[in-house]
């Protein structure tokens, strides 16, 4: 196992791809980007997730998808959920 780091876009949803079992461990903000750090097996199998991202304040939808972290950028605050994953 090993942690690594992926990018990801400031959008309101946006599918990656991860090697399979990966955990999700935070998504920050590194010098102005958004990055997701996950503990993986680097020699699994790849699968796509995707991810949703809620401003404060907006409206969000019925089933948000669980938790995975806020984070702060540009005077704006994110909050990251995974969808399509129990």
């Amino acid at each position: 196992m090993k942690i690594f780091k992926y990018p990801l876009t400031l959008t309101d949803k946006q599918t990656i791809l991860l090697p399979i079992g990966a955990e999700l461990l935070t998504i920050q903000n590194q010098n102005g980007s958004l990055c997701l750090w996950a503990s993986v097996d680097e020699k699994a199998f790849l699968e796509a997730r995707t991810f949703a991202i809620y401003g404060t304040g907006n409206p969000l939808p019925e089933s948000i998808g669980r938790y995975i972290s806020t984070v702060q950028m540009d005077g704006f605050v994110w909050h990251i959920f995974e969808i399509d994953k129990p």
